[in-house]
């Protein structure tokens, strides 16, 4: 979790800004109960002498807007201090479970459900093989397999916050339409066709982007870089000064389709020679002849048909990379579906490679790894209500 939630905000489901300075009694009120209820959150456990220390204000005002959020179920008494002579201080922690998100990944080939907590720890998961269609079965039966997941987690119905669903092509800024999509082929569809079966207010979110945020959001040190998901199609973003992907001016980065080679392959856009004809994981296991997770198991025996595969395979993601970076200037990170059959030392080289070929760039090329692997969009669309409600808490 970063250092202040919703700060690195990935398009939230109503685009709130952060209170500004107040003006107004009530507005003094609310931004003491935020102040308050931010600390809690970040310090997971405090006594009201510590909130008052760390956030300037009285004691009496402390005890006022702790006692609220107690009330209103965001804070919880979890015990005592030890006794150092006097009364014993009284410990308050964040209520994890006050509320909750639902995030949802739909494939051409099923859909993954996930629920989080205000933490983003995982309370519990489905899925479902259920193929992509843009048709109205579909979406009652995408309505009552999330409706029927979420009733399961026996939370209160305005406790939810929301469903993020994330999906294989590009969304416009304030989440509601799909602009391109030619994997699901459902270009130009409106995010009330998907929420028209779910109970629960709904955002859209890009794969990709949707990953990143996942990726980054528990780490505060990462303020800028390109994460690249190597998944069945490949995917990637810009995470520019903690924001990811469409937050930006620069609008939905498509890195996918780059073009490596005029003269290669013909992509899914149309055009020949994309990032994403070389460096999917659908292409290497074209290259190798067998499916992903055989290809891996005999990479790592030794097999020298595979070594080979992986050698060409990495050497495309080396000149995609170094394409990325002689543009941006920045790290990358790694994720998505191979991740969770690949090891660290498969990726010995890469960053030296891209050094060699970026000779005009002064720092080293930095590689960070996924924590998440393909389950990152699932938790990112969850993230952006997390995130949505801690800006507005």
């Amino acid at each position: 979790m970063r250092e202040k939630p919703g700060h690195y905000l990935l398009m939230s489901p109503n685009d709130t800004p952060k209170m500004q300075e107040p003006h107004t009694t009530v507005e003094l009120r609310l931004f003491n109960l935020q102040h308050v209820y931010s600390y809690i959150y970040q310090a997971q456990e405090a006594s009201r002498l510590e909130v008052s220390h760390e956030t300037k204000l009285s004691i009496p005002t402390v005890t006022t807007n702790i006692s609220e959020l107690e009330r209103l179920g965001l804070v919880v008494k979890v015990g005592e201090q030890k006794s150092t002579g006097g009364r014993r201080a009284q410990i308050f922690k964040c209520n994890n479970l006050a509320r909750v998100a639902i995030g949802v990944e739909i494939l051409k080939g099923g859909i993954q459900l996930v629920a989080i907590d205000l933490y983003g720890a995982i309370l519990k998961e489905c899925h479902d093989e259920t193929p992509f269609e843009n048709t109205d079965s579909y979406y009652q039966h995408l309505g009552g397999f999330i409706n029927t997941f979420a009733k399961s987690l026996e939370i209160e119905r305005d406790h939810i916050l929301g469903v993020g669903i994330a999906l294989q092509g590009l969304i416009s800024p304030d989440g509601s339409i799909v602009t391109y999509s030619e994997i699901l082929r459902c270009t130009g569809t409106e995010r009330k066709r998907f929420q028209e079966y779910i109970d629960y207010p709904c955002t859209l979110v890009h794969d990709t982007d949707a990953a990143a945020l996942a990726e980054i959001w528990h780490v505060a040190d990462i303020n800028s870089a390109v994460y690249l998901a190597l998944n069945r199609n490949f995917g990637g973003t810009l995470i520019i000064n903690g924001q990811v992907g469409k937050n930006l001016e620069l609008s939905n980065s498509v890195i996918e389709h780059m073009c490596l080679d005029p003269s290669g392959p013909l992509c899914y856009c149309g055009r020949h020679g994309c990032v994403e004809t070389f460096c999917s994981a659908n292409h290497l296991s074209e290259m190798a002849g067998m499916d992903i997770p055989q290809f891996f198991i005999s990479l790592h025996q030794g097999d020298s048909h595979c070594k080979q595969v992986w050698s060409t395979y990495t050497s495309y993601l080396a000149r995609a990379m170094e394409n990325v970076r002689m543009t941006l200037n920045c790290d990358f990170i790694l994720g998505g579906y191979l991740m969770q059959f690949t090891q660290e030392s498969d990726f010995d080289g890469l960053a030296e490679a891209i050094d060699a070929q970026c000779s005009l760039l002064h720092s080293s090329c930095t590689i960070r790894f996924s924590r998440f692997a393909e389950k990152s969009p699932k938790l990112g669309a969850a993230i952006s209500f997390v995130d949505a409600f801690l800006e507005k808490a």
